[in-house]
């Protein structure tokens, strides 16, 4: 059965996710409407109540509570809340919105739904937001030995 080996770039403004195909040992950028970098962003439709992320949520018209994803991150770091159409969220569970929505298209890009393992790569995360992100992706479904946390220039060392 094939498993998947996912690769998370998280951006201030546009995140990648790419995904290891193990038989060719190719690399694979996952693509949102034939682009290679997502918008980093989500967005709460209050008439409707959902959220949507990436493309999406870029061009949702009229949106309360857009959200750009260095905010969260920021918001990690804080564990404030805050307030998106009048509901208070946490950012971590925003985050799993995001998060969320970049697993769920990369299995729908591979028709893969079995995770092998998911790297998260982003400027700097502290401990504190690097327990965030354990936390949120079990909530996902991914374990802790599956997921990898790596700072930029250890990604770098790693490709």
């Amino acid at each position: 059965m094939a498993e998947l080996y996912i690769g998370i770039e998280l951006g201030d403004e546009f995140s990648t996710v790419a995904w290891l195909d193990r038989d060719s040992s190719k690399i694979h950028i996952v693509k949102e409407n034939e682009k290679d970098r997502i918008p980093s962003m989500i967005s709460l439709n209050t008439a409707t109540g959902c959220w949507c992320a990436g493309e999406a949520a870029r061009n949702e018209q009229g949106v309360n509570g857009r959200i750009v994803l260095h905010r969260l991150v920021g918001l990690l770091r804080s564990g404030k809340r805050l307030e998106v159409g009048g509901t208070e969220y946490t950012a971590p569970r925003m985050m799993s919105y995001y998060l969320e929505y970049l697993i769920e298209l990369t299995k729908k890009s591979t028709g893969i739904e079995k995770i092998a393992a998911v790297a998260i790569c982003m400027d700097f995360p502290s401990l504190k937001e690097s327990e965030q992100l354990y936390r949120i992706m079990k909530n996902i479904g991914v374990e802790n030995d599956q997921i990898h946390i790596l700072n930029r220039q250890e990604a770098m060392v790693y490709f």
